[in-house]
């Protein structure tokens, strides 16, 4: 099986060849011969071999809205996709992280045991353009190597449409109070075109649309240790124990859909409460996800029941919540005098290993690794580095470039001049805000940038 998870790393390239099909953003050729089967948030390709004792399951998850980076992304897929699927008993093996054309891809593989059988489970997750795609394989048996490999070689996916980053219809610049966290930059408050603005609280965002209010909760700490052997679950835990800073919880059940198993049940809690700071009562709705060493906790909050469910029609849904989805109004514009400073993405890399198809060997490997970082003066003069390598592992092609120019700064971009071949660049910016900071985000085609501030 070694051969065939290093394909995983490719999952990204284009191979186009017949008899393509599209689902959601994702055009694939499908296994041939196999048994398919298909609903709004998968499609599914199963094989067994009754004489081998042998098969194979493929699917591909519709695209959801993307949480964390792409690490944090696969390893809460790991927790729901595969842990949800089959026994796991050990951690994946992760492959290199591999790019290309603005999606990021963690994969990784461990065995598993279900209803008796034996086999690997393998996991692709592709993460960019705020959204995540997993595809998840479980086979017992080497000889469905070559259609797997095919099925991922023939993966491509699409920019999902009206993803570029639009500055909001207006910004409020000059806040009547004062801001609700006093952290030295500009904007506090984003009054965004559809009617939603948020603002900066000490635990949280908050973002809020006539009668209701949604918090967006900073990372919290997640260690599993601290409810194992209770009979609660990770949804329970954090209700019953983290929001009971900030509300008397009266009532407390679930949309789990009829799913009885528990595994498979979402993250996704609601009940009447009441407001400790204001003592107004609510209905809240809860929406808990996990990445590693951390969870978030998005709840929204409304007078009654039926406000929420006209607003969030899928709060509960496992995959694709829209409750969970209001993580993207978590986004500040930049002020002219944000920036001043230095700004890395504190580097990052990937390495591809390859294996001989006829004998097995390992023939060597391709890596690439990469850092960034922006200086940006007082007044309107920045420079940039930015290292690289690429290649052959022992002998690698280096590179490293470096600007200098002048900036401006509006709400929503960042321009500066003097960048490759001497033109002016244009970048979408905004400020996502975490505690005790931001992280600056800049974006152009074809290069995304992922900023924090050198202490």
């Amino acid at each position: 099986m070694r051969s065939l998870i290093i394909i995983i790393s490719l999952f990204c390239s284009v191979n186009l060849i017949a008899q393509q099909q599209k689902f959601d953003l994702v055009t694939y050729t499908p296994p041939q011969g196999w048994k398919k089967q298909a609903t709004e948030q998968t499609v599914q390709w199963q094989h067994e071999d009754a004489t081998k004792g042998a098969f194979c399951i493929i699917m591909l998850f519709k695209s959801i809205p993307s949480t964390a980076g792409s690490k944090e992304n696969f390893d809460a897929a790991w927790e729901t996709v595969v842990k949800e699927a089959v026994t796991i008993k050990t951690a994946p093996e992760m492959q290199p992280t591999a790019t290309e054309d603005g999606w990021e891809v963690e994969s990784g593989y461990a065995p598993f045991e279900s209803e008796g059988q034996n086999g690997i489970a393998i996991l692709a997750t592709s993460t960019g353009y705020s959204k995540m795609v997993n595809v998840l394989m479980l086979t017992n048996s080497d000889v469905y190597e070559k259609q797997i490999a095919d099925f991922l070689e023939s993966v491509s996916i699409a920019k999902p449409a009206g993803e570029d980053i639009k500055a909001p219809a207006a910004v409020e610049k000059k806040p009547a109070l004062p801001p609700p966290v006093a952290d030295g930059f500009s904007f506090h408050t984003t009054n965004f075109d559809d009617g939603w603005v948020s603002s900066i609280k000490e635990d949280w965002v908050e973002v809020a649309k006539g009668n209701i209010k949604v918090l967006l909760f900073y990372a919290l700490p997640y260690n599993a240790s601290d409810f194992s052997g209770t009979g609660l679950v990770a949804r329970d835990y954090y209700w019953d124990n983290h929001l009971s800073k900030y509300f008397s919880i009266q009532t407390k059940q679930y949309q789990d859909d009829g799913e009885y198993i528990g595994s498979l049940k979402p993250g996704y809690v609601e009940g009447w409460a009441k407001n400790k700071q204001t003592g107004e009562k609510v209905f809240i709705a809860m929406r808990l996800s996990i990445a590693p060493n951390a969870a978030y906790i998005t709840i929204a909050a409304a007078p009654d029941e039926a406000t929420i469910r006209k607003q969030f029609p899928k709060a509960n849904d496992k995959y694709s919540s829209d409750l969970a989805a209001m993580s993207s109004y978590n986004k500040f514009a930049i002020g002219k005098n944000d920036l001043t400073g230095t700004w890395v993405n504190g580097g990052n890399g990937a390495m591809l290993t390859w294996y001989s198809t006829t004998t097995g060997n390992n023939v060597g490997s391709t890596a690439v690794a990469k850092s960034d970082v922006f200086r940006f003066n007082t007044g309107n003069s920045y420079s940039s580095t930015h290292n690289g390598a690429t290649g052959w592992v022992g002998s690698m092609n280096t590179y490293q470039q470096e600007y200098k120019g002048t900036y401006t700064v509006t709400d929503w971009t960042v321009t500066a001049t003097k960048r490759w071949d001497g033109k002016t660049e244009k970048f979408d910016a905004w400020f996502e805000v975490v505690r005790g900071g931001r992280v600056l985000h800049l974006n152009t085609p074809g290069i995304t940038y992922t900023l924090f501030k050198e202490k």
